[in-house]
């Protein structure tokens, strides 16, 4: 009966630890899906001040628009930090790539002038870098709850399936996690 137990325990165990493998994957491909979510990584693991990139990448170049951050310059950026995207878009010269820029751009560009002012793109790429760090805390606590369940199961897996007398450690009879 305690083997039945133990077994049915290790059953759950397995199922929960693929259900969080499974959302962990999910989540994985939702923010890889995902180019402000690709754009907020960048910044954080590159430990890359917004400030920095737009005084970089804020060209100017159009007449009345000094210091100001156009779809070019956006792209350009985008495209120098090597973000990825998923599918037919992960090529920086397809139509789908510029398609994919420019709505993020357009999302991030509150007066709908075409431009980032210095303060609209240091405030936009601010709140990308917040936001991806904590999806990518959230995406670390997933992978080390589901962790954590793998191990439980495999645990739970051994002592099951050990003889009667046998600790879950083999025979010598630890029963603790290796």
């Amino acid at each position: 009966r305690m083997r039945a137990e133990l077994a049915l325990q290790a059953a759950e165990a397995v199922e929960a630890a693929d259900a969080a493998e499974a959302e962990l994957a999910a989540l994985r491909s939702a923010i890889d899906a995902q180019l402000d979510a690709q754009l907020g990584l960048m910044l954080v693991r590159r430990k890359v001040r917004p400030g920095d990139l737009v005084s970089q990448y804020a060209s100017g170049r159009e007449v009345g628009h000094a210091g100001e951050m156009s779809k070019s310059d956006f792209r350009a950026m985008i495209k120098t930090l090597g973000v990825r995207l998923a599918g037919e878009a992960s090529d920086a010269s397809s139509p789908a790539w510029r398609a994919a820029v420019d709505g993020l751009f357009d999302t991030l560009d509150p007066d709908r002038s075409g431009f980032l002012d210095s303060n609209e793109a240091i405030a936009a790429l601010q709140s990308l870098r917040d936001a991806a760090s904590a999806a990518d805390e959230g995406r670390s606590n997933k992978a080390r709850y589901a962790a954590a369940m793998r191990r439980k199961s495999e645990r739970l897996v051994r002592r099951a399936l050990s003889k009667p007398g046998q600790g879950a450690g083999g025979p010598e009879g630890s029963g603790s996690p290796q």
